[in-house]
């Protein structure tokens, strides 16, 4: 599976258009479209909105030093300097892609930065290559990550080409650019937590319980419409850098559609939400993963509808429905307001 090392969620109210003079002239003839999708506007269901019109510094500083300067020029200078740039992109469709702006790599392929020239969205690309000498309308039929994307309306585009050197096909998949990081790289200060004297301490745990929502209602959506992670894990999900979003990034397993949700094992989601608790490193896996430290009640009630049976491991052998996980979350919001509402509480406000 692959792992996009960094990505964008960032909005912008101005729109930043790409110049005519930067279209690369290639036109994309030996590019065989197998699908466009007819928008770039997220599904009204789906919770993952953001569709980026720019690129944060954090990100163009993880390019090659000439892609650097590239997206600096295009995007933070006068419009007289856009002008003296050449662009390398490479057009697939409505895409320019940017296989100098590598987003991550893996077995099955490698993820690039691309932009849609009509919109002028910022996406990510997964190329991948096929040895078979299948048919090119024998491709899509088989690509599970084309097929789940297009499920959630996540899918801007699919596009194939064939081997030069090799019997076979490259496949080209254009999906939305999520920014943020790895949940297995989520500290404590991310989550806005501390630890004073053997207790857990919040910013603002109304926006920790937010987070969690977060994580329920991407996974419903995703399970509504039969799609669910091939390898569930921390590095498989990520919460955007502006802290709006959980997103799951790997999905190319798939569930059957309308599977009542009592029968989907959420066993990993609950990790998520304990590491966006800020309490994950705080479990005694020697004591029935008790708390090493106090926490409010709230988090407490949480952590006691999720905790295993005696002898069970957390994260593989405990069966728990995204329905019970749900419940858990709805319980922990209500009770988060009654713990503020209350004159004796001790957390900030």
């Amino acid at each position: 599976m692959y792992k996009i090392l960094y990505s964008l969620s960032v909005c912008v109210l101005s729109s930043l258009l790409v110049p005519s003079s930067l279209l690369s002239s290639d036109g994309g003839e030996k590019y065989k479209c197998l699908y466009s999708s007819k928008s770039m506007i997220p599904h009204v269901d789906d919770p993952f909105k953001a569709r980026p019109l720019t690129l944060t510094k954090e990100l163009i500083s993880t390019f090659p030093e000439t892609t650097q300067n590239f997206y600096n020029t295009l995007l933070f200078t006068t419009e007289e300097e856009k002008k003296k740039l050449t662009d390398n992109r490479k057009k697939i469709g409505d895409f320019l892609v940017d296989f100098g702006a590598p987003l991550g790599n893996g077995v099955e392929g490698s993820v690039y930065l691309a932009q849609h020239t009509e919109s002028n969205i910022f996406t990510a690309v997964k190329e991948t290559h096929s040895y078979t000498d299948i048919g090119i309308a024998e491709i899509a039929k088989n690509y599970s990550a084309y097929k789940n994307h297009k499920k959630l309306e996540r899918c801007f585009g699919l596009f194939v080409a064939k081997l030069t050197n090799h019997v076979g096909y490259a496949t080209y998949l254009f999906t939305p650019l999520i920014d943020g990081k790895d949940m297995c790289s989520w500290t404590k200060e991310d989550a806005g937590v501390s630890i004073k004297q053997q207790a857990i301490q919040y910013d603002n745990l109304r926006k920790n319980v937010s987070f969690v929502e977060a994580v329920v209602n991407e996974i419903t959506y995703c399970y509504k419409r039969g799609v669910t992670q091939c390898e569930p894990g921390a590095t498989n999900c990520r919460f955007t850098y502006d802290k709006k979003y959980f997103v799951l990034v790997d999905i190319d397993g798939w569930v059957q559609e309308g599977l009542d949700s009592s029968k989907y094992n959420a066993s990993y989601d609950i990790f998520y939400s304990y590491q966006l608790l800020g309490i994950r490193s705080e479990l005694n896996v020697y004591d029935n993963y008790s708390l090493k430290s106090t926490v409010p009640d709230p988090v407490l009630n949480f952590h006691k509808l999720l905790i295993p049976e005696p002898g069970k491991k957390m994260c593989v052998f405990r069966f728990f429905s995204l329905a019970q996980f749900a419940q858990a979350v709805a319980l922990l919001k209500t009770e988060t307001e009654e713990y503020f509402n209350n004159p004796n509480s001790t957390i900030d406000k």
